[in-house]
């Protein structure tokens, strides 16, 4: 897993939870667009966890880079910027968004469910 967020105490509070659930593995994180790349394209993860706004960066025009450089990677918009939504995020490619604020076992549930969606569409790609 990987968590993109320009906010320490997100990417800590996102760490320590899915660090904490089963369902969950490594978690890496990055602070801006190009470390998000790079640490997408060397370890491969089955999940971003992204927010909208990356400081400088826009994170919704960094799903198609985050997309060729981990391909089948589901990507969860996290995000409290005012131009984020989930019409937005799934426009920009997103397979999930979810709200900053929600409760953190919604937001666990949807990481989750965008993972096991993305893995069933991979699985029926290669029957």
């Amino acid at each position: 897993m990987l968590v993109v967020d320009d906010q320490a105490s997100v990417v800590e509070l996102l760490r320590l939870l899915l660090e904490q659930d089963d369902r969950f593995g490594l978690v890496w994180s990055a602070h801006d667009a190009e470390p998000a790349i790079l640490g997408a394209t060397e370890r491969q993860p089955d999940v971003v966890v992204l927010d909208a706004s990356l400081g400088e960066d826009d994170g919704l025009a960094l799903i198609p880079d985050l997309r060729r450089a981990a391909p089948g990677v589901a990507v969860v918009v996290f995000s409290s910027a005012p131009y984020a939504d989930r019409h937005s995020a799934r426009l920009a490619g997103a397979d999930a968004f979810v709200e900053k604020g929600t409760d953190l076992d919604l937001v666990l549930d949807t990481i989750a469910e965008a993972r096991r969606i993305v893995d069933l569409t991979l699985v029926e790609a290669w029957s």
